[in-house]
């Protein structure tokens, strides 16, 4: 069987007489691309990029050098569009991949389930302490404890950060998803706390909520009740559990408050819901219920609820829920000073 060389017709007895001469004679890539290369050989199937050359016998790579990681891994979509899968195709089976080994590491590896300390052969109080331990490996609490305060909340606050940082370079089907697991529902409690205090988070979120369906920060009622009790003037005071709140209404919109006396209003800010500033900066993303909405958003919206407070000439007073945490006493005189000041 001969060989020819399509460039000069020369004839050669075995592939590798023909290889040397193109490889002395020509160059072996323009040689390629002139005689053997098949159409769209050398533009990425991902991106549209330049693959690379490898050889006369290989021709070129399959995907340019970007890409050639990213077919790999079928978690992610560039791994189904080279195999023919269209992007709304990939993006649906990335995410099945992914909740199928999610799935696999949860059943063989998830230390926050009862099941899994009582198959090792715990009894289940060793298991209740097994995953209580399990569940307080990082907090912000234990981080101020191990690094003092200040250094504490830094590092805390950078990993919070990065989590948000990774939480949004994944793709919006799967983004979609993750918010759906973040509902208050006792599956998803369990899920992220484990059985036992996952049972207990969801039950007392159940106690909070209040009649009209709006959270009530149990916390607070404690400081209003505290106040209450050093007021004379008991029926011009409204808070949820007294009363209920006070509210501006506008435009078919509701602004509620949190605690009324006479023209003064007293808002208790949670640290996490409202961001507190001493805590995050404006690009995070503290809120768990209203995932998508930065530090920067939440204080832009209190802001405008503060501001109908301003136009009916209303005074108010800021309180965050760790201050009050701090000391107590001290806010409780805060607040009968500011109710009871003539100004």
């Amino acid at each position: 069987m001969e060989f020819v060389c399509r460039e000069c017709n020369k004839s050669f007895s075995s592939k590798l007489g023909l290889g040397n001469h193109i490889s002395n004679s020509y160059n072996k890539k323009d040689y390629y691309d002139k005689w053997i290369r098949k159409y769209g050989e050398n533009i990425c199937p991902i991106c549209s990029g330049k693959n690379e050359f490898r050889s006369l016998r290989d021709g070129y790579t399959k995907t340019c050098k970007k890409c050639s990681n990213k077919i790999r891994f079928p978690s992610r979509k560039e791994y189904w569009i080279y195999r023919g899968y269209t992007e709304d195709q990939a993006d649906k089976k990335v995410i099945e991949s992914q909740k199928e080994k999610s799935d696999k590491v949860k059943k063989h590896h998830n230390n926050a389930t009862m099941d899994y300390w009582l198959k090792k052969g715990y009894s289940k109080l060793e298991a209740i302490e097994k995953i209580r331990k399990r569940q307080s490996t990082f907090s912000k609490n234990l981080c101020i404890e191990k690094y003092g305060e200040i250094d504490g909340l830094k590092k805390w606050r950078a990993r919070q950060v990065n989590w948000q940082k990774t939480l949004h370079d994944k793709s919006i089907e799967e983004l979609k998803r993750i918010n759906k697991l973040k509902g208050v529902t006792l599956e998803n409690m369990i899920r992220k706390w484990g059985e036992i205090d996952g049972t207990e988070k969801y039950n007392d979120w159940k106690l909070t909520l209040g009649g009209r369906g709006k959270s009530v920060s149990n916390i607070s009622q404690k400081l209003f009740f505290s106040i209450l009790e050093n007021i004379i003037d008991k029926n011009n005071v409204k808070f949820e559990k007294h009363q209920k709140k006070f509210y501006i209404k506008e435009d078919k919109k509701f602004y509620y408050y949190d605690f009324k006396y006479h023209n003064k209003i007293i808002e208790f800010n949670g640290d996490l819901f409202h961001a507190n500033p001493l805590l995050y900066n404006s690009e995070e993303y503290p809120n768990f219920y209203y995932p998508n909405l930065t530090s920067k958003e939440i204080w832009k919206t209190d802001k405008i609820k503060l501001e109908k407070l301003d136009n009916i000439d209303m005074r108010y007073l800021i309180i965050w829920e760790s201050e009050f945490k701090k000391d107590p006493d001290e806010i409780l005189k805060k607040c009968l000073n500011f109710l009871n000041s003539g100004e």
